[in-house]
């Protein structure tokens, strides 16, 4: 049916969520745990709607990883343009024209992703790496700039991001082997005092974001 909660287990469970989301994009989350996971999900949904550049083109979804300015951590904005942004220390910037709502704002973003040494790519959302803080911070004072924000794809997200959304629709995966991971494993503390693994928490903010169907689908 059109609500309610339906449960997949398949062999190719990102390519099965990315499916069920391009079928269906109206006012519907996509959510993963991994973070290289989400990135391949972005990049399996950017080549099926015809986006090929490194950074997103007119009218896509853009995550904000940071609070600033007015943003929040969390939020889905569409991207409407770029002009070059000044270096800082060793952060490459640019200015992105967002939609927030029917605003147009400029936001001051770094687009390089986190570290090479630790998986990091460009535009992941992760901090990028600072040669010298106190530098970086300085050159900020000098030049009145906000602190550039990272920024990533907004189409397929973790559930850490989305924890305080909604949407009509959420589709939920895990890849095989994910569900068995040490991290998912350890106990995490509810409100309650009750303690659970991390995987009951993270599954339950995961499958709650929807108001009326949720998909979730395990990878075997």
């Amino acid at each position: 049916g059109s609500d309610g909660y339906e449960f997949i287990r398949c062999d190719k469970c990102l390519e099965r969520a990315v499916d069920e989301y391009l079928s269906d994009r109206e006012d519907h989350l996509l959510i993963t745990w991994k973070n290289a996971t989400r990135m391949a999900a972005n990049a399996l949904i950017r080549e099926r709607l015809g986006h090929g550049g490194p950074l997103p083109d007119e009218g896509e979804p853009v995550l904000i990883k940071k609070n600033s300015e007015g943003f929040l951590n969390g939020e889905i904005v569409e991207c409407r343009g770029f002009e070059s942004g000044p270096q800082i220390d060793s952060v490459r910037t640019l200015w992105m024209t967002v939609r927030q709502g029917t605003i147009e704002r400029r936001l001051l973003v770094s687009i390089d992703g986190g570290p090479k040494d630790k998986g990091g790519e460009v535009f992941d959302g992760q901090m990028p790496w600072i040669e010298n803080w106190r530098n970086y911070h300085a050159t900020l004072r000098v030049k009145c700039l906000p602190e550039p924000v990272p920024v990533t794809w907004g189409y397929c997200i973790t559930a850490h991001s989305v924890q305080g959304s909604e949407a009509r629709r959420a589709t939920v995966f895990l890849c095989r082997g994910d569900e068995r991971n040490q991290n998912f494993r350890k106990l995490t503390t509810l409100p309650t005092g009750e303690q659970v693994p991390a995987l009951a928490r993270w599954t339950y903010t995961a499958i709650t974001r929807s108001k009326n169907r949720t998909t979730m689908i395990i990878g075997r």
